[in-house]
């Protein structure tokens, strides 16, 4: 409700409230199965060595970003 009055504050006239997708059990059980679907076999693949080590470095370079930045 918080977005209606702002809406109404800078001069919007028609407000229509949309519910949120996310928070339709249909919509997150959809999600859920197209994401198991689409993503067979990836978390072994996920869970290499290989795989795991890029993720730290990635972090690890996100973290230095920010502490210098």
């Amino acid at each position: 409700m918080e977005g209606q009055e702002i809406f109404h504050e800078h001069g919007g006239a028609e407000y229509r409230y949309i519910p949120c997708l996310n928070d339709d059990t249909n919509f997150i059980s959809a999600l859920h199965a197209i994401a198991l679907e689409h993503m067979h076999g990836w978390s072994k693949e996920l869970e290499s060595p290989a795989v795991l080590d890029l993720r730290d470095q990635r972090a690890q370079a996100a973290k230095a970003a920010i502490t210098t930045g």
